[in-house]
């Protein structure tokens, strides 16, 4: 993958997964860069793309209204402030009938349009804010194994995760962020790994690694290190959707609290655990 040499950039949006509000990833996107149905060639997603890919939902426009992406997937929400909106993911949870599979292969083509979407040079944040992270989730079809899922960290995550590894606050981020790994992997499959199985890893100076543990080990292992603390975090060994949703559950977890340190000001110890 190529390296990352972007500057702070206003921010598109920011993530958050809170067990205490376990089964969904909350998408903060400011109103400038909301998405519209404009933004979307619905003709060639629920066309070639949908057929290629066997995602079983049709594809619905962005509308504050109802759901929409494949199946109803994300709804519109009042955001935290004036100037943002939350798009509500619920993950697809085991149910009486099983890996609700329709759920899933819907919820990864729709996020994977959704944060494409964001990527367009038509798309100017008007945010005070800087990006975090830009998150990038890969789709693949029912049998194949490669699940990719992973980010741009953006220079002010990078400067946040140095001051916490400067103030010897990391353990706290990587209980976080693991936590919210095993919770939204719960809410998925039906018998839940060990908790300890999921771990995240602070690096110094500025780099983080998230893990989960099994007969093949998959994690998020941040490359490409810049001069301006921009760095990927890259793929290796997520051979199933699940797996894939987990982490993205934990790089949202990532982005909500630097989101909390960075936009809000709030102190890192301070922050409830979440479990």
């Amino acid at each position: 993958m190529a390296k990352i040499e972007h500057p702070d950039s206003s921010a598109h949006y920011y993530l958050d997964y809170l067990d205490s509000q376990p089964g969904s990833v909350d998408i903060f996107v400011h109103k400038s860069v909301a998405p519209t149905p404009a933004d979307f060639n619905l003709e060639g997603i629920n066309g070639q793309s949908r057929a290629h890919f066997e995602v079983p939902g049709t594809f619905i426009l962005p509308t504050p209204d109802r759901g929409w992406g494949f199946g109803e997937i994300l709804t519109e929400h009042e955001g935290p402030t004036p100037g943002w909106i939350r798009l509500i993911c619920a993950l697809p949870s085991y149910n009486d009938r099983g890996t609700d599979w329709e759920r899933i292969y819907n919820t990864v083509g729709t996020l994977r349009f959704l944060f494409d979407s964001f990527r367009s040079p038509k798309k100017v944040s008007k945010a005070d804010v800087p990006q975090l992270l830009l998150a990038d989730i890969g789709q693949s079809r029912p049998e194949e194994t490669r699940w990719p899922v992973g980010a741009e960290v953006r220079p002010a995550m990078s400067r946040w995760l140095e001051e916490v590894l400067k103030n010897g606050q990391e353990q706290g981020i990587e209980q976080e962020i693991a936590s919210s790994m095993h919770s939204a992997y719960s809410v998925i499959i039906e018998k839940p790994k060990n908790p300890q199985d999921f771990t995240a890893s602070a690096i110094a100076p500025h780099m983080i690694r998230l893990e989960i543990e099994g007969v093949t080990t998959a994690m998020l292992n941040p490359d490409g290190d810049m001069p301006d603390k921009s760095f990927e975090l890259v793929a290796h060994n997520i051979t199933r959707p699940q797996l894939q949703l987990a982490f993205f559950a934990g790089l949202s977890r990532l982005s909500g609290l630097a989101a909390a340190r960075i936009y809000h000001g709030d102190n890192v110890a301070s922050l409830p655990s979440g479990r």
